[in-house]
């Protein structure tokens, strides 16, 4: 079973505050698994203590349940993050206790694993525990993020696939495939897929990954001219892996929307080889945003800005004598007094000695 703390509000979900401590947590974009999102906590003075109570989870058919988090490390400092559980709202029990001034090394994001096998509610009709959050401190902000409690095996990798929702016809789209390793054994040996339109495109080779570690693969993919959308997904195939079902990913259509700039329509080669276009017309250009385009509410996975922009006017192209560098820098309408080099004027190269 996973927790995610993201988009949203934290409230709204299975995650309760406890209004009876002196200070509370709230939601951080600084975030370990960049969903925008993660629990944090700024102590204060008369605030130094913050409690949030997750949902009932039933782990009696588990036979090794651990409890998964990660949290920003600030080694040094006076910060404490301690984990306890309700069980069958019987007793509380803490299982685990992240103590910041006992730390060592630099400071960033950690993972940590407690042991759930001594509150498990087997043999309890209806059981179930509940974790608590409590994060204590004087100056030190505590950070939260990707929560998870599930049944650890020795041999367990999961992917999730990360794609654009938009992209530009033509353009390279990055898709990422990030694999964690939900084992309790160090991962290696493994190779992750990219499938697009239900083909296999491209695999990696997998890298080492120790117990709860993470790694993002990243694909580039340019889809065929004239398609309106096609479908990406990931795979992690690992002959090892004890538990198969969370090693593909969700399929994800990326839609492909023209290019809103102008564009040169009227190309074209003489016998010898000569390329020669029209020049492209921008000062009658209106770019008006379409933000129908996006889906409601979407912060995440947007792709690129310019995907989302749907109407372009553009008066017909002229030649009007303008002058342009090879990188598309307009530099006025005359070649005297220009740098020696090569330009285009009206649609033609023109060399300046």
């Amino acid at each position: 079973m996973f927790w995610r703390i993201g988009n949203g509000n934290h409230q709204r979900g299975p995650w309760i505050i406890d209004a009876n401590c002196s200070g509370k947590f709230g939601l951080s974009g600084n975030c370990q698994d960049d969903d925008a999102g993660a629990l944090v906590f700024n102590p204060s003075t008369g605030s130094t203590l913050a409690c949030i109570q997750g949902p009932k989870v039933d782990i009696s058919k588990a036979g090794n349940p651990q409890f998964v988090f990660w949290y920003y490390a600030y080694p040094g400092t006076d910060g404490k993050i301690t984990v306890k559980v309700n069980r069958n709202g019987q007793e509380m029990k803490e299982v685990g206790t992240v103590d910041y001034n006992k730390l060592s090394g630099s400071m960033g994001w950690r993972s940590v694993s407690f042991d759930l096998a001594g509150v498990s509610n087997a043999g309890v009709e209806n059981g179930y525990i509940r974790p608590y959050f409590y994060a204590e401190g004087l100056s030190t902000s505590l950070f939260i993020d990707n929560i998870k409690i599930y049944d650890a095996v020795d041999n367990n990798l999961s992917a999730e696939l990360d794609a654009p929702a938009h992209v530009q016809n033509g353009k390279v789209t990055v898709v990422n495939v990030k694999v964690t390793n939900l084992g309790t054994a160090k991962a290696s040996g493994y190779k992750v897929h990219l499938y697009v339109d239900g083909k296999k495109y491209e695999t990696e080779e997998g890298e080492y990954l120790e117990p709860n570690a993470q790694a993002t693969y990243e694909f580039a993919f340019t889809p065929k001219l004239g398609a309106k959308n096609f479908k990406v997904s990931g795979e992690v195939e690992w002959a090892a892996d004890a538990f198969q079902d969370n090693n593909k990913t969700d399929e994800a259509t990326v839609g492909i929307v023209k290019s809103p700039l102008p564009a040169v329509s009227d190309l074209a080669a003489s016998a010898k080889g000569v390329l020669t276009w029209s020049s492209m017309n921008v000062d009658g250009a209106v770019v008006k945003d379409d933000f129908e385009a996006y889906t409601p509410w979407s912060i995440n996975n947007v792709g690129d800005p310019a995907a989302g922009i749907g109407l372009v006017t553009v008066e017909g192209a002229k030649a009007d004598n303008r002058v342009y560098t090879v990188d598309g820098q307009y530099v006025g309408k005359s070649l005297q007094n220009l740098n020696k080099g090569l330009y285009i004027q009206n649609g033609k190269k023109v060399v300046v000695k």
